[in-house]
């Protein structure tokens, strides 16, 4: 079973894509497949919702740079969202903020 639960809604400006646990490879089936979506609705700005994700591991982070080339393709604005100080910092750290827009809140993320 895996740890990660996801859930997401429709918004005007967006889908927001909640993300409660961790993203490690044992629940990369869990996470493709609930993006799976993205493929068939092809979204304008998609929005990760991170303020519940507890942990990500290289494999999580692989993911999301392959979510990135998929939206960068299908035209999808990506967006990193109410990262926990712990995560953000290790993605800043990485310079991965170079890649992913991060903003401080859901709201950010979806209006700017």
């Amino acid at each position: 079973m895996s740890s990660l639960q996801c859930s997401y809604i429709e918004v005007a400006t967006g889908t927001v894509l909640s993300l409660a646990g961790q993203i490690t490879q044992a629940e990369m089936d869990e996470f493709e497949r609930q993006l799976a979506w993205m493929n068939e609705r092809k979204p304008t700005r998609l929005v990760l919702d991170c303020a519940k994700l507890t942990m990500i591991s290289s494999a999580g982070i692989g993911a999301l740079l392959k979510l990135q080339r998929r939206a960068v393709e299908q035209k999808c604005d990506l967006r990193l969202a109410a990262m926990q100080n712990e995560i953000e910092g290790m993605f800043r750290k990485a310079r991965l903020d170079a890649i992913f827009r991060i903003a401080p809140t859901i709201n950010d993320a979806l209006v700017n």
